[in-house]
């Protein structure tokens, strides 16, 4: 196994990464490997930046050679479980990490890395106790707690992922990730001053991340500034121009502005990137039913149900609202379509005043707000997918800090 000094420069990258400092880790990474090209930890960070930014390929061929110079290397095998979990291989991302486990069980990150599986795999339980059993052995880890924040959310623990959020900044106040998640929490809360002014102080640390120009185009939207927010989604998807969730969010940005045409061109560019992201899809139904293709978006809602398995309740959510389907059609076998909860009428609330008003749910259903990518943040609040921090939720792929 390969001995790492603590004066390892890729050890201060390794904490660049972790936090989601994307372009003082990469520089970092890459003087390493000028200097030393067999340099496994540096490969693993590159390839950790390469699937941050939707590039799987590039980070399979990196993180393998990786696992090419140090084969017992637990840390090593761990990261290229994650590319396998990226490429949706899940049988074998756990047989991968069952070995690095086999060679070193005292890892945090490998046991951070079960738990962003056991999520992928749609058992929340697991995830969340073996994400405990990593902090239980990190107590100090910024990222392993981080990391428990996402799990937080995608399991809507909000209350609890807020405070865990805090719980990163008390040990690491520059820690980006936790700054952009507690942004979006509070900005879902209504709190937008709040969300902004956390933004603010993460792109000050570091302005050409993409998933925080994203969250803050999402913010300008949400302010009216639809200008502003489409150009800056548009240097988000400069910054990443391979990173399929970026497409996504530049398409509904763009579905938000009626630019139909073009955020079809988006979400098309996406979909063939990453086929079985649920997010995606989702966003394709939306487009569809613009443009008045009920059938087209009832499929890809229906795809989007089918794909999350998982992934969270924000998506599950997101996608019942989708279902609109008009007058009940009849299934083979006698079934209704249009049956269930999304068909169905929802009383009216009151509100504080004594008027009475629409749901939530029913506001979605009626199309009274379309919000294309404010759901697809809220949607993606999931630990462990990669392009997919994660919204664009820094969700720092389960990818071990090299």
């Amino acid at each position: 196994m390969q001995t790492w000094l603590r004066s390892d420069p890729a050890e201060a990258a390794g904490k660049h990464l972790a936090a989601g400092r994307i372009g003082q880790a990469k520089a970092i990474y890459e003087q390493v490997l000028r200097d030393q090209p067999r340099h496994a930890r540096a490969l693993c960070g590159l390839g950790a930046i390469a699937l941050r930014s939707g590039e799987i390929a590039r980070a399979f061929e990196l993180i393998g050679h990786a696992a090419t110079v140090a084969p017992t290397d637990a840390m090593t095998l761990g990261n290229l479980a994650v590319v396998y979990q990226a490429r949706g291989d899940l049988d074998q991302a756990e047989a991968c990490l069952q070995r690095a486990l086999d060679l070193d069980s005292g890892l945090a990150e490998l046991h951070s890395n079960f738990a962003s599986l056991m999520l992928a795999r749609g058992d929340p339980g697991r995830a969340e106790t073996a994400q405990r059993h990593a902090i239980a052995l990190a107590p100090d880890s910024a990222t392993q707690r981080f990391n428990l924040a996402n799990i937080l959310v995608a399991t809507d623990q909000r209350a609890a992922a807020a405070e865990t959020y805090r719980d990163v900044l008390a040990l690491d106040p520059e820690h980006v990730g936790a700054l952009n998640n507690l942004s979006i929490l509070h900005k879902q809360d209504g709190r937008r001053d709040l969300a902004e002014a956390l933004l603010d102080e993460a792109l000050l640390r570091d302005p050409m991340n993409p998933e925080l120009l994203a969250n803050h185009a999402d913010l300008l939207l949400m302010r009216g500034r639809r200008d502003a927010a489409l150009q800056t989604m548009r240097r988000a998807v400069g910054c990443a121009p391979m990173n399929p969730r970026l497409r996504e969010a530049l398409g509904a940005v763009l579905l938000e502005l009626g630019r139909l045409a073009e955020a079809g061109k988006e979400l098309a560019s996406a979909m063939r990137a990453a086929p079985r992201d649920p997010g995606i899809a989702l966003n394709l139904a939306r487009l569809l039913r613009r443009q008045g293709n009920l059938d087209g978006a009832q499929i890809a809602a229906d795809r989007a149900a089918g794909l999350h398995d998982g992934a969270g309740p924000a998506l599950a959510q997101a996608t019942e609202l989708l279902l609109m389907r008009g007058p009940p059609r009849a299934r083979p076998g006698g079934a209704l379509e249009g049956a269930g909860p999304s068909s169905t009428s929802s009383p009216l609330r009151r509100d504080r005043s004594g008027r009475r008003r629409r749901s939530r749910r029913r506001r979605a259903a009626a199309g009274l707000r379309c919000r294309g990518a404010d759901s697809l943040f809220a949607a993606r609040f999931v630990a462990g997918l990669a392009a997919r921090g994660a919204e664009v939720t820094v969700t720092c792929p389960p990818v071990l800090a090299p």
